[in-house]
């Protein structure tokens, strides 16, 4: 768990690292894994997080939000989650953050 829960972390850290403006910050332990959605200035954006959510969903990737600003979208993947399942998650908010 603690591998994959690892690989996932690192795969979202990419993605923050391709859009700074948008996710402000990655954190967790194992596969529980929180991913905080800020605007450019860096304050707490609820209504990207509900967006983001939407989206995700209308591409059967089902996403829980919480936070007091409710822009945090958090991970608790099933522990026989695969690196290759956590790649079509990536991948589907990947295309989310660049507008497709």
């Amino acid at each position: 768990c603690k591998k994959i829960g690892g690989y996932f972390k690192g795969e979202l850290m990419k993605l923050k690292d391709k859009y700074p403006s948008v996710i402000g910050d990655v954190r967790g332990v194992g596969l529980m894994i929180a991913m905080e959605i800020v605007d450019e200035d860096g304050r707490p954006d609820a209504k990207k997080t509900a967006e983001i959510k939407a989206k995700a969903l209308d591409r059967d990737v089902l996403l829980l939000t919480c936070g007091s600003d409710h822009n945090v979208v958090r991970f608790i993947a099933p522990l026989i989650i695969t690196e290759k399942e956590i790649d079509i998650v990536i991948g589907v908010i990947d295309d989310i953050l660049a507008g497709k």
